[in-house]
């Protein structure tokens, strides 16, 4: 019975259909081997499919209409799936449909559809001839076709200057080395000279952001008269703003330094004292059990700031750092929970940077709140993986919504807890 016949007497729904069809393009891509072999996962991102459950029903729904036979794969092995509409035709078949199509169409239109072949073939031959890839040159190459023109430029720094700008002229990659020489040989004087005459040929150097490198990020340095990339001091820079970004560091965060705090309060020096120690100390006790920071208490008391301070300090450092508040933290987690494979994503987002800030721990939590909390915690505690946490409760506070959460934390920062208690902490109201 054919695919159409199938569809008459059995209801499909529509995405069991874009599902068959999409097993359909495995298969041609397989060469229409007996078996396609896919995971649940592919099949999930195919069709834009967040619940494994759905897609199950609709392979279900296939398999009932005798559309396919599918076969679950062994633990950690993909499913295999057999196309049971789907049979390979004979040469004879094969011939008389070919036969049949030919005839559909008139001598003009088959015409037609011949030269619009044709066009369409030089057009792609054209494109694809005029994708030349460029290829940099060596010094020797460079030396013999200056001598070939004879026009006495000095091949080494022709190579260096280009190589410092990534062999980019202006914001473009270089297609054709031997045009750059030519740009220099009619240039006359000195070769700085032409080199910059070269360059504002298609953009003036004021367009850079960096003057040094050209926004290339490397700069040519030479040692023992040998040529060398080295990375320009605005490629660090550009590194470290991605990695303060990915760490969820705010623009306002951004400049809080342990230079910048100024503690208002004998109590409050204190509580910075352990955070730079902390700082300092982290790179040695990162995989250690006591490996982690708490500043616990006092409302306003310059936790939050200190806690960044700190992720300022050793995302510098080279360190994967995130900062999040635990509300948001808290809200990602109970929004992916009916999804297991979002749920598990969300979770590793938390449990995969070599440093968690939690900033404000059970602030605006509800009761359902500590299982969710639990599970990144516990990951954390079980791999030795250092957290940050800052919460305006204190120990018995903590204590008291989830024992196995405070025990943990208060386990893991015990070389570095800080708990305020008492009037005069909240730097907002400091002369009131």
């Amino acid at each position: 019975m054919s695919l159409g016949a199938r569809l008459e007497t059995n209801y499909l729904p529509y995405p069991s259909q874009l599902l068959w069809y999409k097993l359909m393009c495995l298969g041609n891509r397989s060469g229409w081997s007996e078996w396609v072999i896919v995971d649940n996962r592919r099949l999930m991102a195919m069709m834009q499919q967040k619940h494994e459950k759905t897609l199950i029903k609709w392979r279900d729904a296939l398999v009932n209409a005798g559309l396919v036979v599918y076969k679950r794969g062994s633990k950690g092995s993909p499913g295999r799936y057999k196309l049971l509409s789907f049979t390979v035709k004979n040469e004879a078949q094969m011939t008389a449909q070919t036969t049949a199509y030919m005839t559909a169409y008139t001598p003009a239109q088959t015409t037609a559809i011949y030269k619009h072949k044709q066009n369409k073939t030089k057009e792609d031959v054209s494109l694809d001839t005029s994708k030349k890839t460029f290829v940099v040159p060596d010094l020797s190459l460079v030396e013999a076709y200056c001598k070939e023109r004879g026009n006495g430029l000095d091949a080494q720094k022709f190579i260096d200057f280009y190589t410092s700008k990534g062999w980019m002229i202006g914001k473009n990659r270089m297609k054709d080395w031997k045009a750059a020489v030519r740009t220099w040989e009619a240039n006359s004087g000195d070769t700085a000279a032409m080199a910059q005459e070269s360059e504002r040929n298609s953009t003036s150097q004021s367009e850079y952001k960096c003057e040094k490198c050209g926004d290339t990020g490397y700069i040519s340095v030479i040692v023992e008269g040998v040529s060398y990339a080295k990375e320009c001091e605005c490629l660090s820079i550009s590194k470290l703003e991605a990695q303060i970004a990915k760490a969820w560091i705010s623009q306002a965060f951004k400049a809080c330094t342990f230079e910048n705090f100024i503690p208002w309060e004998p109590r409050v020096l204190a509580d910075k004292e352990i955070g730079q120690r902390y700082a300092k100390d982290f790179l040695s006790i990162e995989r250690e059990r006591l490996n982690s920071l708490s500043h616990i208490g006092a409302l306003g008391s310059g936790k939050t700031m200190l806690g960044i301070c700190v992720l300022n300090m050793l995302v510098r450092a080279g360190v994967d750092v995130l900062y999040i508040p635990y509300r948001e933290m808290a809200s990602s987690l109970k929004r992916s929970v009916l999804d297991e494979y979002e749920y598990a994503k969300v979770c590793r987002r938390f449990t995969s940077p070599r440093l968690l800030f939690i900033d404000d721990l059970y602030k605006g939590a509800t009761p359902n709140d500590t299982k969710y909390v639990y599970d990144i915690i516990n990951a954390r505690y079980l791999a030795k993986r250092p957290i940050i946490i800052t919460s305006e409760l204190h120990a018995d506070g903590l204590m008291h919504i989830d024992e196995a959460i405070a025990s943990r934390i208060i386990e893991m920062s015990r070389s570095y807890i800080r708990e305020l208690r008492g009037d005069g902490l909240n730097y907002r109201l400091r002369g009131l």
